[in-house]
Parts: C-alpha cells; structure tokens; sequence
C-alpha cells in the first residue's frame, strides 16, 4: 500500500504468514473506523480508531502510530523501537497489549485510557492528561522512564514493577 490512503475499515487477512502486507511506503495511511488485522503480517505507520489483532496475525510498526479508539491483541504487536499514542476524547480507550510489549507509549487523551491486560513498556511512558487505569492489570517498565501530568488510577490489587515514580507532577487516586 503506497502513498495517501483513508480507509473507512481495513481487515488485512493474508494467509502466508511469513509474508507482509507492507504500507510502510504510503504517506498517509488513516483508517476512520476498525483496523482489522486477521491473518498474516501487517507493517504500517500509521492514524487508527481502532485496531485489532486476531490470533495468529501480527501487526509490525515501520513508524510510529495515532491510536484514538480501542488496541486489542490476541496475536503479535511488534513495536520495532517506535511510539504509540493514544489521544482519544473525552470517554475510556482499552488497551489490551495480548502480552506484548510497547517501547514508547503516549497517553495524551482527555478520557481515560484502561488496561484489559497486564501492560509492558520498555523504553517511556508518558501520561500527559487524563486518567491512566490499571483496573487491577499489572503495570511492569522494563527499564523504561515514566512521566505523569495526569492521574494514575489504582483498583488495589496491581503488581507494578520496575517504576521510578514521577513525583515532581501528576497524581496517584
């Protein structure tokens, strides 16, 4: 997929699974509605609502995305060492990471982002507003740096592991 697209919903479903769907080239790619990975390999950058990954597929970062709906993975996200950014509106952004891990991870939203599974950030973490919910998921930074403007939320029962708490702004509830 090469230069300015805009998808209502795009469902990559590519049954080689050693072979890619590569939108890595396209300029613009945005998808308004439902990322959809379902079978095979899809390497992108790129705007999102929503994305979804089906077990068995994978969806591979050339660059770093926009994320402003829900992340769901039952497969494989392979960060690649680029950022993610969920900057949605007023209202909850799930994040279910399927046990992957994210290298940078932004939450710029004005809602609430809200974990659905136990979350790993290997290089920063930056809550820059809004409300970052454990909803009793574990929060593991694996040598990563973490940076709150906003509020942590905390159910009670969480594991979190190798934080270096921000302490000069934000808020724990």
């Amino acid at each position: 997929i090469s230069g300015a697209n805009t998808f209502y919903n795009l469902t990559i479903n590519n049954g080689h699974a050693i072979q890619k769907v590569d939108a890595s080239g396209s300029t613009s790619l945005a998808v308004a509605n439902l990322l959809r990975v379902q079978d095979g390999i899809f390497k992108s950058k790129s705007d999102y609502t929503h994305v979804q990954i089906a077990n068995g597929a994978t969806l591979e970062l050339s660059g770093n995305i926009t994320v402003s709906g829900n992340f769901s993975n039952s497969g494989a996200f392979t960060h690649n060492n680029k950022k993610v950014t969920f900057d949605g509106g007023s209202g909850n952004q799930n994040l279910n990471s399927g046990g992957s891990s994210f290298y940078d991870l932004v939450f710029s939203g004005s809602g609430s982002l809200v974990l659905t599974s136990a979350l790993t950030v290997t290089h920063s973490f930056i809550n820059s507003s809004g409300f970052f919910n454990l909803n009793g998921q574990s929060w593991t930074m694996t040598g990563a740096t973490f940076s709150n403007d906003g509020t942590v939320q905390l159910q009670g029962g969480e594991a979190i592991a190798g934080l270096t708490q921000d302490t000069d702004s934000g808020s724990w509830a």
